[in-house]
């Protein structure tokens, strides 16, 4: 078995650091080194595998949501409390009325209804006979709608010369913000080739 030359001399430094005192850590130091190896290994089993990170992440979360709503929560519920009770307070001094709103209506003339403006030529009609025309934007007459009087309208004599009537008779057009427009008026043609505007 090879010796070594200088065994002796590895033997004495064995020993020697052998017979040096032990060094122990202070409590402080102690302290520190245990609170880091708990973090170690905090930190080792959060992140183990994909559940426990996730649990971990859904826990600070919540924690970072808990320590940010409980400030704003107290005031937040105080000041409902006082407004509802302030109101509460304060609600029968005040009389209800009850308020039309029409009456605050001012009568504008953006928008004006057709009106008669010339007559036709004379007819003559045994019954006043009711119609519904349609007056264009220059105020003359391009449809017409029987409303009543229609055995009137069957004599063909009579219904021609209401035709004529509404031919020649001219009326002021509609109009929207001032722009004359097509609009619906009812008239009744009388006895003494009256035309009478009813709306």
């Amino acid at each position: 078995m090879l010796r070594h030359k200088n065994e002796p001399a590895m033997r004495y430094v064995e020993q020697q650091l052998r017979n040096l005192p032990r060094l122990r850590p202070s409590e402080k130091a102690s302290l520190e080194l245990r609170i880091l190896a708990s973090k170690e290994r905090a930190r080792a089993l959060r992140y183990r595998d994909l559940p426990s990170t996730l649990r971990y992440w859904q826990q600070r979360t919540r924690m970072h949501v808990d320590n940010l709503m409980r400030p704003l929560a107290v005031p937040a519920f105080g000041g409902l409390v006082a407004a509802v009770v302030l109101f509460l307070l304060l609600a029968p001094v005040y009389p209800v009325r009850q308020v039309y709103a029409a009456s605050f209506d001012v009568p504008t003339r953006l928008s004006t209804t057709a009106s008669l403006k010339t007559m036709g030529s004379y007819t003559t009609v045994s019954t006043p006979v009711t119609l519904l025309v349609q007056v264009n934007s220059e105020g003359r007459v391009v449809a017409y709608q029987i409303q009543n009087g229609m055995a009137e309208m069957q004599n063909d004599a009579a219904r021609r010369n209401i035709e004529q009537v509404l031919l020649f008779t001219v009326f002021t057009p509609a109009t929207n913000f001032g722009k004359p427009v097509s609009a619906l008026v009812t008239i009744s043609v009388g006895h003494n080739n009256d035309v009478l505007v009813l709306g």
